[in-house]
């Protein structure tokens, strides 16, 4: 509320727990929250000044929405340079105007909503919070909980409001756990009596996969993996001067000056 209003007098409370896990210390925060909009971020990811007013506008505006989200701009942490095309391009949100099952449909291919949301505080008490049993894919079963639940969702403007940092030891890095806990984040979807057909086959079709590549003990399935792996490795080296801006956009830099590409380590 400060940042919408320009009260700079706004104090920020630091809370301290014995380390539960990212849900549980989320749940910690949204208990003591007291104003009707709650923000995540992930720690090592960056707002643009225009984030909080820009989500809160889409929520006041929307009232049926659960909660709003935006794009963002991909970043390398070693280099720190700008991807050349939004969050967004690579996992495409639904179409603009879409209802909450097309919504629903969208988030079964992929979470195009990533580490940063906005969302009621009323709604969240509603689904219960982040679910602490999942590691990794929290976020992801929390957004369609609450479209499950009967809520919908809006994105906050066409400008990318958020910096998505990628790192090497980053969490989401853990490809097993990653995939098991989307696996599991989406069967449970596709039970929800409220999932419209084709957001359950597709769900269903997701899990299958994912059961293939987890299959530890089929040969094939690891050395599918493995080569996916290098694959994946060297596409990333012979695209990394056409993928990744020699500067970052103009409303980046202005924001974070300190963001000035370097060379790989």
């Amino acid at each position: 509320e400060a940042a919408r209003t320009g009260n700079n007098s706004q104090q920020f409370s630091l809370l301290r727990q014995e380390n539960q896990g990212v849900a549980a210390a989320r749940n910690t925060g949204i208990a003591r929250a007291s104003a009707d909009y709650v923000s995540f971020v992930d720690n090592d990811d960056l707002w643009m000044p225009e984030y909080l007013a820009a989500m809160g506008a889409a929520l006041d505006a929307a009232p049926a929405a659960g909660f709003a989200y935006c794009d963002a701009w991909g970043f390398d942490d070693a280099t720190l340079r700008v991807n050349r095309h939004t969050e967004l391009h690579y996992r495409p949100g639904p179409a603009a105007g879409a209802d909450r099952d097309g919504i629903l449909i969208a988030l079964a291919r992929a979470n195009f909503v990533m580490s940063s949301a906005t969302v009621r505080r009323d709604v969240l008490g509603e689904v219960g919070g982040f679910d602490a049993s999942i590691r990794g894919t929290d976020d992801y079963d929390l957004w369609l909980r609450i479209l499950l639940g009967g809520h919908t969702a809006v994105r906050a403007g066409a400008a990318p409001l958020l910096l998505q940092r990628g790192r090497a030891d980053s969490q989401s890095k853990d490809e097993r756990m990653m995939f098991e806990g989307v696996r599991d984040v989406l069967r449970r979807a596709a039970d929800a009596e409220a999932m419209p057909p084709q957001g359950r086959a597709i769900a269903l079709q997701q899990v299958a996969e994912l059961d293939r590549l987890l299959d530890g003990r089929n040969p094939a399935g690891r050395l599918a993996r493995g080569l996916r792996a290098r694959a994946v490795a060297i596409r990333n080296r012979a695209l990394f001067t056409r993928e990744w801006r020699a500067d970052p956009p103009a409303e980046v830099a202005a924001a974070f000056p300190h963001l000035r590409p370097r060379s790989r380590r």
